[in-house]
């Protein structure tokens, strides 16, 4: 238990109460179950944060059944309040980054040609001071994460318990750190799921991937502030030709924005065919700036793009064995793109061609891309 929150979490005793007092049995087709009511739910969530102007005609005669259960009832209001609270912590935490835009842009624009010892000393400070905020900042967008995570399995849990009765898990202990672990029952996942959307179902103030990458965005301003250097705009797309030099890694699921949250303090985020939300532009308002990041226009923003790839190969798949071999020299053609899976007509795609080295040679690996013909065909003849 987060010792911040400890006064927010799930109120399990009472739940747990009305579930012994319920004594019900597993669930059928013409008695639905919980996991029915929150399923719903979580769509109705998706489908208002996608289409804010949508309206659904409000006969869930379906879901009334499952209201009229008094354990049901009491967990939605739980699950309801618990929501309420994110998504009132999440709002803090966006006024906080509106906060940082702005002591940012004043630093910017204070920034002299040339000045003496102490009045750089004094500007530096103000800006270590600044990336404390930033790490602060960081530090309560893991924990809401964490939170999120805990009582979503929390609630899983006990739903699940209601609706299968002494086959359900007992619901006697908080959960681990994310609902994403393994577990004993594969359709407690389902449950963890739909509870999880429920309490964080994205929009303005649900999106934790758009806020980190706001703070990625402050995080690397207050580097060039630090360096002296302007802070580069325009939208990012990757290089023609680059070496690669790749180190991977097992991790937890449950500590994913933990490890984000510490590299945006020395890496920034790159999402393909955006640049920077949060520009450095003096002009600018902070209320603005950070808006540009919740803007039905950018869609469900996050901190990671979608990749689709097709390789090439013949029948024998020569290519892919040399590539599980990993002997030097060994290379690989792909068609790429970024965004949707099914493309459209305008979908940008990328030729791309991979080339693996040894350390032993002496030589990094590389990639090239192209997008126009007259580079593919210079790609394919190299």
């Amino acid at each position: 238990m987060l010792e911040q929150f400890s006064h927010a979490y799930l109120r399990k005793r009472p739940l747990q109460a009305a579930l012994r007092a319920s004594e019900r049995s597993p669930a059928t087709e013409s008695q639905p179950s919980a996991l029915t009511l929150f399923a719903a739910k979580a769509q109705q969530a998706h489908v208002a944060v996608q289409q804010p102007t949508a309206r659904t005609n409000g006969k869930h005669d379906h879901l009334d059944v499952v209201r009229s259960v008094p354990f049901v009832r009491s967990l939605e209001a739980e699950v309801d309040r618990l929501s309420r609270h994110v998504a009132s912590y999440i709002e803090g935490l966006w006024l906080r980054l509106i906060d940082v835009v702005h002591q940012l842009q004043q630093s910017t624009a204070a920034t002299p040609q040339s000045c003496g010892a102490e009045i750089h000393a004094a500007r530096k400070a103000c800006l270590e001071d600044l990336r404390g905020l930033c790490d602060s900042l960081g530090a309560d967008l893991v924990a809401i994460h964490t939170f999120v995570a805990h009582n979503a399995y929390a609630a899983a849990c006990l739903a699940l318990q209601h609706d299968l009765g002494d086959e359900a898990l007992p619901a006697d202990s908080f959960p681990p750190d994310s609902w994403e672990s393994p577990q004993p029952h594969a359709q407690l996942r389902i449950y963890a799921v739909c509870m999880h959307r429920c309490m964080l179902p994205g929009g303005p103030h649900g999106n934790l991937g758009a806020l980190l990458v706001g703070l990625s965005d402050a995080y690397t301003w207050l580097r060039g502030l630090l360096a002296e250097q302007q802070l580069a705009g325009g939208t990012w797309v990757a290089p023609a030709r680059f070496q690669r030099d790749t180190t991977k890694f097992w991790m937890r699921p449950q500590d994913a924005m933990r490890f984000k949250a510490e590299m945006i303090r020395h890496v920034p985020v790159l999402i393909y065919g955006h640049g920077p939300f949060l520009s450095g532009d003096i002009r600018q308002s902070p209320e603005d700036m950070v808006a540009s990041l919740q803007r039905p226009h950018v869609g469900a923003l996050t901190d990671w793009t979608a990749i689709s790839s097709v390789y090439f190969d013949d029948s024998d798949f020569q290519t892919y064995t040399l590539r599980m071999k990993r002997e030097d020299g060994a290379s690989v053609v792909r068609v790429r793109w970024y965004g949707q899976r099914s493309m459209s007509g305008s979908q940008e795609l990328f030729l791309e061609r991979k080339v693996h080295r040894e350390p032993w040679t002496g030589e990094r690996s590389f990639k090239h891309n192209s997008i126009n013909l007259s580079q593919t065909v210079n790609l394919l003849s190299s």
